[in-house]
């Protein structure tokens, strides 16, 4: 449907028709107070036919409109508005860059520590959730504007506005702001993709400032229960990072390995804590899944990078470290737990490294 749109719009020459339409849309907003699904789908709408009009006024208004209207306690309106935003932005770049800026200083008080500060009137809750928002929406914009652009404005606007929450992670107590701000993270190391960015001889300099940041969300959780997908979002971030060029240092990729492992091997198959039935126990069954497969991806990445037998002995280094580490478990229960971990994950790489390379073929 939304595809639809697009392309009607593409043959629509009137532009007063366009804003017109916009018009309608917005004022449906209301219409979905409680229909988060169908209120996302709407968002992506009005972000659509933004980026297709050329009236300041009416894209001006919009942005307003859809930020001022969003719920920031649902995960599902905050990612309508934070795509929108991302559509805008493909071909209005600078107004919703004011915008986003504009809610920073203006919906938030600020203090002498910066932008992102509370109000009076708002909770440290509401104001996190605010937060989360603006990361999403920041993540989407540079992932769906107009590459040569936002190489240009990321130093100068994005990352002034994003990376104060890059330092303290222990402080962040909503798991909706830590998720946002990895989602934020892992969206901008897709929109610097090497292919994206290969004629314009870019390098993304905060590489290792996001590195930093997500392993220390991965070493704050906790080994002995698995309740959040912190650890796997977290992981596959991570893998979206050491896609750009250059590789990671030799130092830096065996610190990220050690960390990922660490925060993966010694997790116990039950997800830890009180016996969980039905829903629960499958939930817990996925979450830990997702982060077994999340390091796996990692570790193919990493290995994409250098497919070569040094490649494939600097995972086998770290998995050596983990051994070694780990061999004061071999008599209690945990090790039972954790060597098959220890031991499927390097021949997993193996395997990957034998169907790929261009050596072995």
């Amino acid at each position: 449907m939304k595809q639809l749109l697009s392309k009607s719009l593409d043959v629509v020459e009137s532009e007063d028709w366009i804003a017109d339409l916009g018009e309608t849309f917005g004022s449906q907003i209301p219409l979905y107070h409680s229909y988060p699904e169908e209120k996302n789908f709407l968002y992506k709408c009005i972000g659509i036919i933004m980026r297709k009009s050329t009236k300041k006024d009416f894209i001006n208004k919009h942005l307003d409109l859809i930020f001022s209207t969003v719920k920031h306690t649902d995960q599902v309106e905050r990612e309508g508005v934070a795509i929108a935003m991302g559509f805008c932005a493909a071909s209005h770049l600078d107004s919703v860059l004011g915008k986003l800026d504009s809610v920073a200083k203006n919906d938030m008080a600020q203090k002498s520590g910066g932008i992102f500060k509370f109000m009076k009137d708002k909770s440290e809750v509401d104001v996190e959730r605010i937060k989360a928002t603006l990361m999403l929406c920041y993540g989407y914009v540079a992932l769906f504007s107009p590459v040569s652009l936002i190489v240009s404005r990321m130093e100068a606007t994005i990352l002034r506005s994003i990376t104060p929450h890059f330092v303290n992670v222990k402080t962040h107590q909503s798991n909706e702001l830590r998720k946002a701000v990895i989602h934020c993270m892992d969206l901008m190391g897709k929109a610097f993709h090497p292919e994206r960015v290969k004629n314009l001889n870019f390098v993304f300099s905060r590489r290792h400032e996001f590195l930093v940041c997500l392993k220390s969300y991965m070493k704050a959780e906790s080994l002995t229960s698995l309740t959040t997908e912190t650890r796997a979002l977290a992981m596959n971030a991570c893998a979206t990072l050491v896609k750009l060029d250059p590789k990671v240092s030799e130092a830096e990729e065996f610190d990220l390995i050690k960390t990922a492992t660490e925060c993966v091997y010694p997790l116990p198959r039950d997800g830890g804590g009180v016996a969980k039935k039905g829903k629960e126990e499958m939930e817990v069954e996925v979450l830990l899944e997702s982060s077994v497969e999340a390091l796996h991806d990692l570790l193919k990445e990493l290995l994409k990078k250098e497919l070569t037998t040094d490649g494939l002995d600097s995972i086998f280094k770290v998995n050596a470290y983990n051994i070694i580490v780990l061999h004061m478990w071999i008599f209690c229960l945990k090790w039972i737990q954790v060597k098959y971990r220890v031991i499927h994950l390097p021949i997993r790489s193996c395997q990957y490294y034998f169907n790929e390379s261009s050596y072995l073929k």
